[in-house]
């Protein structure tokens, strides 16, 4: 292989940016993105933008905090700004089982230096006023979380790439993945093959079918989910926190004057995305008990994204014995905005080094989902 290997990424969404940008960072000067449509058209500029350090594993926690470094710094690296409003999340907890999970991951994302910390209902109360605290136990926040516009994230990431030297070769769809003994060797995109010693797989919900071309077999499949936005609702308290209530996954943002309303969709999985308007009551009805003042409330707009789920919601990011050189970097769940930045910087260090040190590469491997 050579000592600087020309990389084709497949994927021009915020996750395969992301790699290109870690991979010329380190000196990777060949560097081909080729995507389907145009750079961010697909599940990126559906997203909600929002970004978040409260996980559960110490894998993703800290991939969420060197992310969130990165977006901090994106308006000064970039000279563009993506809006990154660090409003906090604050995740209402309803079941006993759920607090307490919310402790032992708080002190979890504690250790690892993000500030985290769990509220009372008084204290929630005191944060946001408007909110039904009726069978609200607890709540955990952290005040450095909060949302950005991910397609102003790809506008000036995308610049600064071409400004490099890399090929963002959109409506160039890949259609093939070329394997010789074993050893991935060239990609046909767009009509026209490309050599490769390494290609990437940041297909996001196209993961598996990319992955299929190299005959590798990846558990990603697409899921549907909805994005309600509200006409203006007074009496809201400004700049308030992200709201995230786990037991009926409702989702409520600032959106302007209105609110950015979310909720999972039972058995959305599928590959369109056309809004399912007859979900909306429901959300609505959620919303509207946590958040009185949504009571009535006229939606204005809406659309649906789809999101790359895997079995256990944790990115698959590495590579498979079978076939050299063809990398995984997708299966994020829904989460692959907020963690792209580490994504791409994980993926770029597989490439380069073979290897990733202060990162558990085991619990992202795509051979974690194979019989022992």
């Amino acid at each position: 292989m050579t000592a600087t290997p020309r990389v084709v990424v497949v994927g021009g969404g915020i996750v395969g940016l992301c790699t290109a940008w870690h991979l010329v960072q380190r000196g990777c000067a060949d560097v081909v993105v080729c995507e389907r449509a145009t750079a961010g058209a697909g599940s990126t500029g559906r997203a909600s933008g929002g970004i978040r350090q409260q996980f559960a594993r110490e894998t993703e926690i800290r991939m969420a905090r060197e992310s969130v470094a990165f977006w901090e710094r994106f308006e000064a690296v970039f000279g563009a700004s993506m809006n990154f409003r660090q409003v906090g999340y604050l995740y209402l907890l309803t079941t006993p089982a759920l607090v307490a999970d919310a402790e032992r991951n708080v002190a979890l994302q504690v250790a690892c230096g993000v500030p985290s910390r769990m509220l009372d209902p008084v204290g929630i109360g005191a944060l946001v006023p408007e909110v039904n605290l009726e069978g609200v136990l607890a709540g955990s926040c952290c005040p450095t979380d909060g949302r950005a516009h991910p397609l102003a994230a790809v506008a000036g990431l995308a610049r600064a790439l071409r400004r490099r030297g890399v090929e963002i070769r959109e409506n160039s769809a890949v259609t093939a993945v070329t394997v010789v003994n074993g050893r991935v060797t060239g990609v046909t995109a767009g009509g026209e093959t490309l050599g490769a010693d390494w290609v990437v797989n940041a297909g996001g919900p196209n993961a598996a079918s990319v992955g299929r071309m190299a005959g590798v077999d990846l558990p990603v499949r697409p899921v549907r989910m909805h994005q309600f936005v509200t006409a203006p609702v007074t009496g809201l308290t400004p700049g308030r926190p992200v709201l995230v209530e786990p037991a009926t996954t409702l989702f409520a943002a600032e959106e302007g004057e209105g609110m950015l309303l979310g909720m999972r969709q039972p058995d959305a999985t599928g590959e369109h995305v056309d809004v399912d308007w007859e979900f909306l009551p429901d959300v609505l009805r959620v919303a509207a008990h946590r958040i009185p003042r949504l009571e009535g409330v006229r939606v204005e707009t809406a659309w649906a994204g789809l999101v790359e789920m895997s079995p256990d919601h944790v990115g698959i990011i590495g590579s498979v014995p079978e076939v050299q050189g063809f990398l995984c970097a997708n299966g994020l769940s829904g989460h692959g905005f907020m963690l792209a930045p580490a994504v791409g910087r994980i993926a770029a260090g597989l490439v380069l080094d073979g290897d990733v040190p202060g990162i558990d590469l085991a619990t992202l491997s795509p051979l974690r989902f194979r019989a022992a």
